[in-house]
């Protein structure tokens, strides 16, 4: 109804006296140019770890469909699984990105935009607001500077754990970072 009433109002304002001239002005009001963006800013860079989530998910909806027939089988497709997860920074990343994007997980605009540039996917100078061209030891210090941050923010015993698990994620985000300049 919203959207025939904004034509409507739009058609008697004389701003939308044509189809081609009132398409634009309903999609501008509709929010949809909004939520392509956030598409295209959140999963769109994650598509492939989201995909890859999705079969973790399939194998082990499979391992327990399996577990009456052979256990032993469902038992090492489960145990491979958690240890894809485990060691997949990336999985983290999407987990802690969705505390934070949903306020499970509250921060300042400063740490979430850090993290937003960190759980992105960009290459390791921009992910850590350096230029793409920025020297390998300028990533590695700031890499530094980013853990020894993230990790005394983790080790605050009074903190929320889904905090906690978050600042562990950008640490361990931050180490793939180092290790890989």
């Amino acid at each position: 109804m919203f959207g025939v009433r904004l034509a409507v109002e739009e058609v008697r304002a004389g701003r939308g006296t044509t189809a081609a001239a009132l398409g634009p002005i309903l999609v501008q009001h509709s929010g949809l140019t909004s939520l392509q963006q956030l598409i295209s800013r959140h999963f769109a860079p994650r598509a492939r770890v989201l995909q890859a989530r999705s079969a973790l998910t399939a194998l082990r909806s499979i391992a327990r469909s399996v577990k009456a027939v052979d256990p032993t089988v469902a038992a090492e497709v489960e145990r491979r699984v958690e240890q894809i997860e485990a060691t997949t920074v990336q999985f983290a990343q999407v987990r802690a990105a969705h505390l934070v994007s949903s306020g499970a997980v509250t921060l300042d605009d400063d740490e979430r935009a850090e993290l937003d540039r960190l759980f992105s996917g960009a290459a390791s100078g921009p992910s850590l607001g350096l230029a793409g061209s920025a020297p390998a030891a300028d990533v590695r210090s700031a890499a530094l500077a980013g853990i020894a941050r993230w990790r005394t923010l983790a080790a605050d015993p009074l903190a929320d754990p889904t905090y906690i698990e978050v600042c562990e994620v950008a640490s361990r985000t931050l180490e793939q970072i180092y290790a890989g300049s």
